[in-house]
């Protein structure tokens, strides 16, 4: 039945009200006004039926340079890797006195002959796309520092190392989804006496993808050139098969490997490499550290199947261990998705179901885990990617650009490469109404939920979505979000989900189930099915991530009936046929300043991608509970708030940025870090609370008993 309070608000001062930390003036001054309702109006959020009228300009976004907005469209396929932040402060350099002058400094290193065609050997669009990209790869606008110093990238490594710290525990990176890149391992096709075994048209179909041999389609600019040059063949490779979950017949992607598979992503944009740095700095090398990279569009059941990616992890760990001088366990560094996926190995290896390595397992190899901006609980921002194929990424680049992304890359394509995407799933938000929020009370994170009354006006986020639509105007839990998903992607792949993850809104009930959750690969990935594993008695469990950047937590759509003909049907049928008749779509005229509203999306506090009830609940609270953490092993906290400082030549923030992404650039988390895996740490490191997040924590209401 729809919900009366569709649109409902309370009065409030100013947006910071929704974030438990307040914004900076940087931030709030960015925030577009939006018109007050008339005093006849309803105190409802202000829905716009002209378009919207953006006050704030395209330069106060950072995310929209991605590359100079050369391939601003393409950049979107990076789903929940890509973050969002306060508006960057974008002024020329103080020697340069014209947009000429400016232009030329960025782009003067750029030999743009070498792009053109010549008399003597004619280039083809796809050679001058590739000249281009090549070109573009030879400047950064993605440094993390100053320029000027050669030696930023080891900071504060170099200091500490002068200071005597070195290496001692083994290291294994596990890095997030989409941070690894996907390369190409399509041969020619076979034949037999010259004859093609496969089809004519299979043929041309499969054949795309040898030009690429060993070739990045995800990460480095050949992903780019590729998608420009033959997007229907990147399709082809990036998508997955409904039925098995696996590479479509013909095409075959693999995760990169080394220390490079996840360092860059694109030329100038780091991810790890940064850390890499420091490590290297006080005495590591690639004997010493390893990255575990992984084919992230997989299940987390299937990377075992297919590639035996926790087989081969387990196999490293042991030898880096075994071969270590001191026999020093080592140390596990989680980030994103990646943590989840750390969660779900930490169970398998020693579980009979999994990798049979004895209870034990951990206890001989792993002195720690340290999580940065884990999506523990999952992301609301996986929802609104399946069941649209639309981020608030998109969205700002859409009203900017005339719908430029929805010519490029429509959402329906979108949608269907997320929802054949296994990992994806592994991200949708777990916990339910327990967690995100019950139908008629305040979320645990609302704000000033403390005062929180049903009889007051308020937009609330215990429903992830609200149907704007007059005559279907719906509200809908984190529960029933995530069932309105699974129900427009088609029954052979949520039957694999649920045979990976179970239900995704599960949260244990009873000991038995706890006692259960050891052996049930399907909890593995949810803590709050599954307790920790069994460890030293020196084990830490450190959590790391940042605060005070708006993060998407609720969705405002438009629910649309649909009578598609001809080639639009036949298109729509090949993508996403649950959506032909009817869809969703983000209503990006709602919008409320006092409420952080803005374009169909509520924010609340997080790192700009990951809420912080996801990021910080088993932290501050879960794993503090016997139920979840049954031998109490110790968990410390360190939050970081954002303090990014943008510039021409500096896009990434600055040393103090703590953005979903860039936060492993953050010195203050290095320099922790460094300390864990030197073994310098000792007690040390203690619980470092910025946000609510504890007071927040107080009010999950989760099932009584289990804790005595």
């Amino acid at each position: 039945m729809p919900s009366e309070g569709l649109l409902r608000r309370r009065n409030r001062s100013s947006v910071s009200g929704i974030l438990t930390v307040p914004l900076s003036p940087r931030e709030s001054s960015a925030v577009s006004p939006v018109a007050a309702p008339s005093a006849a109006a309803s105190p409802a959020v202000v829905v716009e039926e002209a378009p919207l009228t953006q006050t704030t300009t395209i330069f106060d976004y950072r995310r929209l340079f991605f590359f100079g907005g050369i391939f601003v469209g393409l950049a979107l396929t990076t789903l929940l890797g890509a973050r969002y932040g306060p508006p960057i402060q974008f002024p020329p350099p103080s020697n340069l006195t014209n947009i000429p002058e400016y232009l030329y400094t960025v782009l003067g290193d750029v030999d743009l002959s070498s792009l053109l065609p010549n008399s003597s050997n004619l280039m083809t669009p796809s050679e001058v796309l590739g000249n281009l990209t090549d070109s573009i790869a030879n400047f950064s606008l993605f440094s993390n520092s100053d320029n000027t110093d050669p030696n930023s990238e080891f900071l504060p490594g170099l200091i500490l190392a002068e200071q005597g710290m070195q290496a001692k525990h083994p290291v294994v990176l596990i890095p997030g989804i989409v941070s690894t890149g996907l390369e190409a391992w399509n041969p020619p096709l076979a034949s037999k006496n010259g004859n093609d075994i496969s089809g004519g048209e299979q043929k041309q179909k499969q054949s795309c993808g040898q030009k690429y041999f060993r070739k990045r389609l995800w990460g480095t600019l050949n992903q780019f050139q590729a998608i420009l040059m033959d997007k229907n063949c990147w399709i082809n490779h990036m998508k997955l098969d409904e039925e098995t979950g696996l590479d479509p017949p013909g095409f075959r992607l693999r995760a990169a490997q080394g220390l490079d598979a996840a360092d860059y992503l694109f030329p100038g944009y780091w991810v790890f490499a940064r850390l890499i740095s420091n490590f290297a700095a006080i005495g590591y090398d690639n004997n010493q550290m390893m990255l575990a990279s992984y084919d992230w569009r997989l299940g987390f059941a299937n990377m075992e199947k297919r590639d035996q990616y926790f087989s081969r992890l387990k196999s490293s760990i042991e030898i880096m261990v075994n071969s270590n001088p001191d026999r020093a366990k080592a140390v596990l560094i989680s980030h994103s998705m990646g943590s989840s996926l750390t969660f779900y190995f930490l169970h398998w290896v020693s579980s009979p179901e999994g990798g049979n390595g004895g209870a034990d397992w951990n206890e001989k190899y792993i002195h720690g885990w340290v999580n940065i901006a884990g999506a523990m609980l999952g992301a609301p921002k996986a929802v609104s990617a399946l069941l649209s194929g639309e981020m608030r990424d998109t969205v700002q680049l859409n009203l900017y650009g005339a719908s430029f992304v929805e010519r490029v890359f429509p959402r329906h394509e979108f949608a269907a490469l997320f929802r054949s995407w296994g990992g994806v799933a592994s991200i949708l938000p777990k916990g339910g109404e327990y967690i995100w929020g019950r139908a008629g009370m305040p979320a645990p994170d609302e704000p000033e939920a403390d005062r929180w009354s049903p009889s007051e006006q308020v937009t609330s986020f215990s429903s992830m979505i609200t149907v704007t639509t007059p005559q279907y105007t719906e509200d809908m839990t984190a529960t029933a979000s995530v069932d309105r998903v699974l129900s427009r992607i088609s029954d052979a792949v949520t039957t694999r989900w649920a045979k990976t993850y179970g239900n995704f809104s599960s949260v244990a009930t009873s000991k038995q189930q706890l006692r259960d959750a050891v052996n049930d690969p399907t909890t593995w990935s949810n803590p709050l099915m599954a307790p920790l594993p069994r460890t030293k008695a020196d084990f830490r469990l450190y959590c790391m991530y940042g605060v005070g950047l708006k993060t998407e937590r609720k969705y405002f759509y438009k629910f649309e009936q649909r009578s598609l003909k001809d080639d639009a049907l036949a298109q729509c049928l090949a993508h996403t046929p649950k959506d032909c008749n009817s869809s969703y779509v983000l209503d990006y005229t709602v919008n409320d300043r006092e409420l952080s509203i803005e374009n169909g999306f509520q924010l609340s506090d997080g790192d700009s991608t990951v809420p912080l009830i996801s990021l910080g609940y088993m932290c501050a609270d879960g794993w503090k509970r016997k139920r979840y953490n049954p031998r109490n092993i110790k968990v410390i906290t360190r939050e970081h708030l954002d303090r990014s400082e943008f510039g021409v030549t500096n896009l990434r923030g600055g040393p103090s940025t703590s953005t979903h992404v860039e936060i492993l650039g953050n010195h203050a988390l290095i320099e922790d870090i460094l300390s864990i895996v030197s073994g310098t740490d000792g007690d040390g490191l203690q619980d470092e609370y910025i946000s609510d997040i504890q007071a927040i924590s107080s009010r999950v209401q989760l099932p009584e008993g289990l804790d005595n």
